[in-house]
């Protein structure tokens, strides 16, 4: 009896402590300013590297524009760029995570 009565304390015991870590801080994201109602471009390096790149004379047809960049601190240094991206219109979902060593640069195009 007193192991079953035990085990439910555990039981009970590990659920608050996921829970409890389940409900830290939101995280709290940053549109960059007038990345809704303009055409940007991104470009993301470790050094001298492109690591990441959205301009309009990319190679890539999908990734020629970007809009409705937000950014997401995501912890030790790491960043979320969640954002719109295409042709000539951005119209596909895409969210980048950086490196702790990456640095990235939004710009109007």
């Amino acid at each position: 009896m007193i192991f079953h009565i035990l085990n439910r304390f555990t039981s009970l015991t590990m659920l608050l402590c996921i829970c409890g870590s389940a409900m830290a801080d939101p995280l709290t994201s940053l549109l960059v300013p007038y990345s809704a109602q303009r055409d940007f471009g991104l470009v993301c390096k470790i050094g001298d590297k492109t690591t990441y790149l959205i301009r309009k004379d990319s190679y890539d047809n999908n990734d020629r524009v970007a809009r409705n960049i937000s950014l997401t601190d995501i912890s030790a240094g790491r960043v979320a760029i969640s954002f719109l991206h295409g042709f000539t219109t951005a119209d596909k979902a895409a969210t980048y995570l950086t490196a702790t060593n990456e640095s990235c640069t939004s710009f109007e195009q």
